[in-house]
């Protein structure tokens, strides 16, 4: 069952995290108090690491104590038993009990039996011979597994050997003695003593009841091993050691004693102290959250009324009234600073609200004395501003309109287009696939034949601009100059044409001499250049008023269309190479099919004129993304003669040619006319080009955007 929404939100606000978050003298609190208990975490824990290795110390030092004094005792008794174990080898009666088999028992049962340490039960005593073969033990089953090669082997070359064996899965020590004559050097046998260590240790050493374990560390045949109580618990914290003083043959074997011990002393000490410890905390604790609590609020109090006077200033936008400085620490400093700042603020704004008020006045009567009409629409569509030109134009007042709002006025001036016109209703509304200029041109029958061309720009809070002025002579004077142009394009054309028709009949005349037939190729050439001009300047007054016949646009596949008009440039008998590189199923674009193939028609006529014959022309389709918004485009290469970086500057120009002083023909016109064309369409022209190389145009077109009317 989860709590109600009220009780989650208080909560929420109670939560450490909130808490510390919406506060600066929590923050200043938290900061202070989390300082404080590290702080006073580290005292306690360094005073009980003190403690601790103290106590540890003294405890260690008691332990050496006592191993020292069981290293001595142990070395002693073992010192002891290694002289009545050689005493009991030479003893006669060992020799006359190995000389008569026959009275051996009689000889040596009563010395094994009344040797000394054998009253603890820890040391079994056997006789051999001198191979190596027993024959008279104490406790023959201890000696059962100790071979008789064993025993010679170890006493080769000694007289005197100790080693350890196991022996009914316990570690014994074995002491073996060559048995010999008073005046003879010879082995008759050995005495042989088996020792256990851990009987030994419980008998000397530790009792049932003592809570240390003992052991004994030997090397014997360069292998370190363990013997006694110490491999019982190896994890006891505390091992000491301490090296034996023992006779041969233990000294060879590198005796030390181990003593091992829990730290119980130092934990116990630490655990008794563990109550006063953590009393310790917790009043350190408490008294750090009283006082980091209460400096908390006295930092933060002057910096929690600059904020509250700041959330003022931005509620009121009152910059007048400064704040008191209560100290003259950095604080006072910035409250110093911020009332600096607010006199600043309110300088500022009463100079912003005389620029604005001045600036408005100044726009003012610039729209009010500019012979260009001016509209301002808000986002709702109401008219926000109308002036004196546009009434001067159109005839239509404020005052004309039912409702001060576009769609009133867009009706007004539909009933005053001309026929054909397309209404005006779509000048108010913000379309978000167009850009934000848009111009057009309105022609209107009252109050007077007018041809008004209009200006659209939509701002970023979705105001709308639209600039009215009188094209009425513009429009008269591009009239005439068409008219002048189509009566001059018939005039010059048919004179033109008898011209070329009659060079081509003189061309065809065998009888010609070869200056005559060189003057006839030279008429012909400059009369198809004139005539190319001819066309080309009619293109380019098609162009610069917009002719409906340039503005066809519909959707179309690039590269479809590419395919079509580059076959018609297939000649049979060329002998270029034509490569096309063309990516299939690509969006379509919005253009005019017929000035799209007069573009590509005048820059593959470009790449063929200026490359030689044979060489290859790539036609290539290309995509890529600009500004969030995708291009496609159709790239021309040739392995032309190329251009210089100073030609490709002035590439587009009118008239101007590249390498004019070759014998290719032409007007200097054709890209011009490419750049009108594809400025019309929102596409641009991009040139690359090497001297000697060749050269590459490339036309774009935007995926999304049309052009046209509005």
């Amino acid at each position: 069952m989860s709590p109600p929404p009220n009780l989650k939100g208080v909560l929420a606000s109670r939560s450490p995290v909130r808490w510390f978050q919406t506060s600066l003298a929590n923050k200043l609190s938290g900061q202070s108090m989390a300082i404080s208990a590290l702080a006073v975490i580290a005292i306690a824990i360094a005073s009980m690491a003190v403690v601790f290795g103290v106590v540890q110390k003294k405890e260690n030092e008691l332990l050496q104590k006592d191993l020292a004094v069981a290293s001595s005792r142990l070395s002693l008794e073992l010192n002891n038993m290694l002289d009545e174990f050689a005493a009991l080898a030479r003893n006669p009666s060992l020799v006359n009990g190995l000389s008569d088999s026959a009275q051996a028992a009689v000889y040596l049962r009563p010395l094994l039996s009344n040797f000394q340490f054998r009253q603890i039960g820890a040391v079994a005593l056997q006789v051999r011979d001198y191979r190596g073969r027993p024959i008279l033990s104490s406790q023959a089953s201890l000696f059962e597994s100790i071979d008789a090669n064993e025993i010679t082997r170890w006493m080769t070359a000694k007289r005197f050997a100790a080693h350890f064996v196991l022996l009914e899965d316990q570690w014994h020590l074995l002491l073996i003695h060559s048995i010999e004559f008073p005046d003879s050097n010879d082995s008759q046998g050995f005495l042989v003593s088996v020792l256990a260590i851990d009987q030994f240790f419980s008998q000397w050493l530790a009792p049932d009841r003592d809570p240390r374990t003992w052991g004994l560390q030997f090397t014997q045949e360069n292998q370190v091993s363990f013997t006694g109580r110490l491999m019982t618990n190896q994890d006891l914290p505390i091992d000491l050691t301490s090296a034996l003083l023992v006779k041969e043959p233990l000294e060879d074997l590198r005796l030390q004693l181990h003593l091992t011990e829990e730290k119980r002393g130092a934990v116990e000490a630490l655990q008794s102290l563990l109550p006063i410890f953590g009393l310790f905390v917790f009043i350190a604790l408490l008294s750090a959250w009283l006082a980091s609590r209460r400096l908390g609020q006295r930092l933060a109090k002057p910096i929690v009324a600059l904020a509250e006077r700041a959330r003022l200033v931005k509620q009121t936008q009152e910059f007048s009234e400064p704040l008191p400085v209560l100290s003259v620490d950095e604080v006072g400093t910035l409250t110093q600073d911020f009332n600096a700042m607010l006199g600043q603020l309110q300088q500022l704004q009463e100079q912003l609200k005389r620029t604005a008020y001045l600036r408005g006045a100044r726009l003012a009567t610039i729209f009010e004395l500019s012979p260009d009409g001016f509209i301002e629409i808000d986002a709702a569509g109401n008219i926000g501003y109308l002036n004196p030109a546009f009434t001067a134009l159109t005839g239509i007042a404020l005052t004309h309109l039912a409702r001060n709002d576009w769609q009133s006025l867009a009706s007004q001036l539909n009933a005053q287009l001309a026929e054909n016109e397309v209404g005006l209703d779509a000048l108010g509304q913000v379309d978000p696939e167009s850009t934000s200029t848009v111009e057009r041109l309105v022609r209107l029958h009252t109050p007077s034949l007018k041809t008004l061309g209009v200006a659209k720009r939509v701002a970023e809070d979705g105001v709308i601009v639209l600039y009215w002025r009188d094209l009425s002579r513009e429009a008269e004077m591009n009239a005439m100059k068409n008219a002048f142009l189509a009566k001059a394009a018939h005039e010059l054309r048919t004179p033109l044409t008898s011209i070329l028709g009659f060079t081509e009949l003189l061309a065809k005349d065998a009888n010609a001499t070869a200056k005559q037939a060189e003057i006839v190729a030279i008429m012909a050439r400059q009369g198809k250049n004139l005539l190319q001009l001819i066309h080309d300047l009619l293109d380019l007054a098609r162009l610069e008023v917009q002719n409906p016949q340039w503005q066809r646009q519909s959707p179309q596949s690039l590269v479809a269309l590419t395919r079509l008009i580059a076959s018609d440039f297939q000649m049979a008998g060329d002998e270029r190479q034509w490569i096309f590189a063309l990516e299939e199923h690509l969006p379509e674009v919005r253009l005019d099919p017929n000035a799209y193939r007069q573009v590509l028609s005048n820059l593959l006529s470009n790449a063929m004129k200026y490359s030689p014959k044979g060489s290859p022309i790539r036609i290539a389709s290309r995509v890529e993304e600009r500004e969030g918004v995708l291009w496609q485009g159709i790239a021309i290469e040739d392995r032309g003669i190329g251009m210089s970086a100073e030609e490709l500057e002035r590439l587009g120009q009118r008239f101007y040619r590249a390498n004019p002083q070759g014998d290719v023909a032409g007007t200097g016109l054709g890209l011009a006319v490419v750049e009108e064309i594809m400025g019309l369409h929102g596409g641009r022209v991009e040139y690359a080009s090497e001297l000697g190389v060749g050269s590459t145009i490339t036309v774009w077109f935007l995926q999304t955007r049309s052009f046209g009317k509005v």
